[in-house]
This record gives C-alpha cells, structure tokens and sequence, in this order.
C-alpha cells in the first residue's frame, strides 16, 4: 500500500482544477489558494464521478472566492495603476523605457516599460521584489529598536516569505521571525506585530499574562488585531503572482457586482 500522492488536472468552465489523491486522506476538501489555485483534496476509493459532482456543487463559491482574488488586485489594474507601501496606497506613473525599472519618490512610484503587455503583472512582480528588499533594510532594525526599548534580548532576526503567518518566535533560541508583507502594514500595526512576537520571548502562549504583557505595550492592539484580519487577505493575494495571467476572473467579479453590497 502507497501513501503517494496522485494528481491530475480538470477544467472546468475555464478553471483549472487540480484534483489530488492522498490514501490517507479523510473527507473530500477544497482549497484555494492566493495564487488561484483550486485544489481538490480526494481520500481512496472516492469515484471520479463523486469528485466532479463535489466540485459543481461548490462551484458558485470558487467562482466568487477567484473574482474575489481578482478584487483584491484590482489596483494593480486601475488607471493609473496603484501599489501599497506602510499603510498607504501610491499612485504608480508609468513612463515608456528600455526596461523594465520602478522606483519610489515619496509621493509616488514611477515604472519605467519596455512594452503594455503583460504589465500589471510585470509591475506586481517588481513592487514585490521592491517591498521585500525595503523589508529586508528596514524590519530588523525596527524589531532591534523594539526589543531594547521594552527590555526584551533578541539574538536571531529573519525575514520570510511566509504563505499563511505573519511572523512567528522560538523563546529557545531567542529568534523573531518576521513575514516580509509586514512592511506594507500602517506602522502603528507593524509595530504591534513585533511586540506580537516579543511578547512570546517571555511568554511562550497566548495566556492571560500574555496578552497583558502585549497590552502594557500597546493598548490599542485590538485594533491592530483588527487590521490584519481585515486586510490580511487582500494584502496575501496582492503579493502573490496569480497563476492566471488573463484575469477571467474579473469579468466574473463584473458580472456579479452589480447584485453585491459593498457597504
């Protein structure tokens, strides 16, 4: 008996579903993830049959999960285009060049292109590549300032690209964990954050010394919870390169609008 994976593809009225088979697998689930991703998870003995019938079943909800995928990058797609950076969203002036180049002059990015097409995805790939290097500058010396102003030693500062979390410690070893999309965060809920994963330097939980610990630093944190809840998704789904380059996806967003409450 193997506990191999088996996978293999559908398409179904234009999505791409990845059906997977893993014996060891309980129920059938589906995924989607921030790169339009559908994965179907399928236990042994399930009929194909079965499978595709799971899958038309859910399909109104893939659909409005992808068109909502598609709403998350809709900046990306404006006219002019705009990008997020600490909180705030910038305005992105596009210049005809001999390659492709973005840089920042504080109230505003400029990208310089070498062609129109493809370039919301050529431009959400180099303000990605922008963010994560202005990261890498800025975010540990901000958890080093942090950490020494309430009294907490930190040896091991590292910058990821974390899929799901948005930072994470280890007491043992002294070492913070920080996601690179923190540096798009507003810096009141960038600094929560951190003091988020310092306070689990001294607290390994989220217990009710925990939590009065993180507020003795920062009493509005509950707002700052909010925040990220709230913005968490969009801002996975901006920095995450769609897997559709022709975004279907927002011609279904368009055909549903009109019957949606945005309030």
């Amino acid at each position: 008996m193997t506990n191999r994976s088996e996978q293999q593809v559908q398409v179904i009225r234009g999505v791409e579903c990845r059906i997977r088979r893993i014996p060891a697998a309980r129920r059938l689930t589906l995924t989607i993830h921030y790169d339009g991703t559908v994965l179907v998870t399928v236990p042994k003995r399930v009929t194909k049959n079965k499978v595709l019938s799971f899958v038309w079943s859910n399909f109104s909800f893939i659909e409005d999960q992808l068109a909502l995928l598609e709403e998350y990058r809709r900046p990306l797609y404006e006219s002019p285009p705009k990008v997020l950076y600490q909180g705030r969203w910038y305005r992105v002036r596009l210049v005809k060049g001999d390659e492709w180049k973005l840089r920042f002059f504080a109230t505003h990015f400029v990208f310089w292109h070498p062609r129109i097409a493809d370039l919301a995805v050529h431009l959400q790939q180099h303000w990605i590549d922008w963010s994560r290097r202005k990261a890498k500058r800025i975010l540990p010396e901000l958890i080093r300032s942090l950490a020494q102003e309430v009294g907490v030693q930190v040896e091991r500062i590292s910058i990821r690209n974390q899929r799901s979390r948005w930072g994470s410690c280890t007491a043992a070893r002294r070492s913070i964990s920080l996601n690179w999309r923190a540096i798009l965060f507003p810096s009141n809920v960038l600094e929560y954050l951190i003091y988020h994963e310092l306070a689990h330097l001294r607290y390994p939980h989220h217990g009710k010394r925990y939590w009065q610990l993180v507020e003795s630093w920062m009493p509005e944190y509950r707002e700052c919870e909010r925040w990220i809840s709230v913005n968490g998704p969009a801002i996975m789904a901006l920095t995450t390169v769609s897997k559709r380059r022709h975004p279907i996806q927002f011609e279904l967003f368009a055909q549903q609008s009109t019957n949606r409450d945005h309030s």
